[in-house]
Parts: C-alpha cells; structure tokens; sequence
C-alpha cells in the first residue's frame, strides 16, 4: 500500500481512519545491477526503457510526442503489455521489445541509461521499485504514489502529468550530465535497498503483528 492508497480509502471510507502503511517490494537479491557491464552513461544514443500496458493510465499515449521532440540522439524501447494488439507509432527511435519475462525484463532495466514512466494513476508501481533496484534512474510523473519512490533530482525526475516538455527536458538534462546520471544510479539502488526491499517489508509486517 501507498500512502497515497490510504488517503484515497479514508476518502471513501470516511470511518477508517487508522492506516498502517507498509510500501510494497521487490527482490533485490534478483534485481541487481550488472557489475559486469560498464557505465551506463556510455553508450549512445541515450537508452530510455518503458515497461508497462500501452494504456492512457499509464501514460503510454505520451511517448510518441516525448520522442519526436527528442530527436535521434535517443532511443525508447517498450513492452506491449496485456494486450499486444495496442500499439504505438513506429517511430525511428521507438522500438517494441515485446512481452518480456523477469530475467529480460531484468536485462532492460540494467542496460537502459533511465526508465521513463509518464503514468496518470498508480498504486504503488513495481516498475520503479524494479528499475531503482538494477541502479537505473526513473522520470516519472508527479501523480499518485510516484513522489513517494523517487526524490526529484537524486535518483531521478517527477514531471508533471501529461506535460511532455517537462518530460523531454528532464531526459535532455540527464542525457547531458553523466555524473548525475551516475550519482542517481547508486542513490536509486539504495533507496531500494534501504525501503523496497523484501526484507524490509517483512520486518515491517513482523513489527506491526508485534504492535497488535
């Protein structure tokens, strides 16, 4: 659950009031970065991934304009999701890599410079917990719980909703500072460490069981 769930169940549900928050995980034993693979602010052209349904809530109606704007200096790689007959335009520096399992979708996160996730709602999303855990930056969108996972401008970028500009300039900044992309690397993997992993979250449950 994210905080941003709980005030939406006190909205609705008026009578609830007291809310244990405990934020969801993911293995990071699993997803880790490639310490094999070198810097990822080497290659080029800027490798930007996104995973997810091609929906509205996500945000998947965005990346067309977002890498139009772009340019060649840049290229999206994206999954298909549930329903693999949604697609995008084929655009030169848009390329689908299909529905992937955990250990592709694993070797997308290491090997992409950042995540791009333009979303409109969420609960609490895997895929940034998932992306902070291989070391890779997100920009996402400042909607839901998404400001709960990433610190704007340590280990990556809240854009505002639906505002493609914001979007382009945050993938220009990071694309033009290799040493802020490195730094938002190792942040991000802390921060996954530190609140997403598994063995937080059981720690989490174990002491509220306790507490009751």
């Amino acid at each position: 659950m994210s905080f941003s769930t709980a005030e939406s169940i006190r909205r609705v549900f008026p009578w609830i009031q007291k809310l244990k928050i405990i934020h969801n995980a993911v293995d990071t034993t699993f997803f880790t970065p490639d310490k094999n693979q070198a810097p990822k602010y080497l290659p080029s052209p800027f490798r930007l991934l996104f995973v997810g349904n091609l929906s509205k809530r996500k945000g998947a109606d965005l990346l067309p304009d977002i890498m139009r704007t772009l340019g060649d200096g840049f290229r999206l790689d994206y999954t298909v999701g549930l329903n693999p007959s949604i697609s995008l335009p084929n655009l030169p520096n848009m390329h689908p890599i299909g529905e992937l399992n955990q250990e592709a979708i694993r070797d997308a996160y290491r090997h992409a410079d950042a995540v791009i996730f333009p979303t409109r709602l969420e609960g609490m999303p895997r895929v940034v917990m998932e992306a902070f855990a291989c070391g890779t930056p997100v920009i996402g969108s400042r909607a839901s719980s998404v400001p709960e996972i990433i610190d704007n401008g340590i280990n990556g970028f809240l854009c505002n909703p639906d505002d493609t500009e914001e979007f382009v300039h945050a993938c220009q900044t990071l694309n033009n500072n290799p040493e802020l992309q490195l730094s938002m690397s190792i942040a991000a993997r802390k921060k996954a460490e530190e609140k997403f992993s598994l063995s937080f979250m059981i720690e989490s449950y174990s002491t509220l069981m306790r507490e009751l």
